[in-house]
């Protein structure tokens, strides 16, 4: 089963970041990144119940190769949010409510 998911406006723009980031310190890896995160996501939204519990009720991925996490929760049987997208080394800017 496929869940649909969709970012919150703070994951949006942390990605978006991410991604501008890394295609500008060497031409291609930003493409690379977004490969990686489309994988997870397909992941996420076929055995989003697989990944850990942090804070409560919120699950955490890490993406392959690039040292980010994506965290999330399920609003319902069909539906995944994704709050932040974040580097490991920082704090994620979503407040997780």
């Amino acid at each position: 089963m496929s869940n649909k998911f969709y970012l919150s406006e703070t994951a949006q723009i942390e990605y978006e970041d991410a991604v501008i980031w890394y295609e500008q310190s060497s031409e291609g890896i930003g493409i690379i990144f977004v490969n990686e995160v489309e994988k997870l996501y397909l992941t996420i939204q076929s055995t989003p119940y697989s990944f850990p519990l942090i804070l409560k009720k919120f699950r955490a991925a890490r993406v392959f190769n690039f040292p980010y996490r994506i965290i999330f929760d399920i609003e319902s049987d069909e539906t995944i949010r994704i709050v932040s997208i974040f580097h490991n080394k920082r704090r994620p800017k979503s407040s997780f409510k």
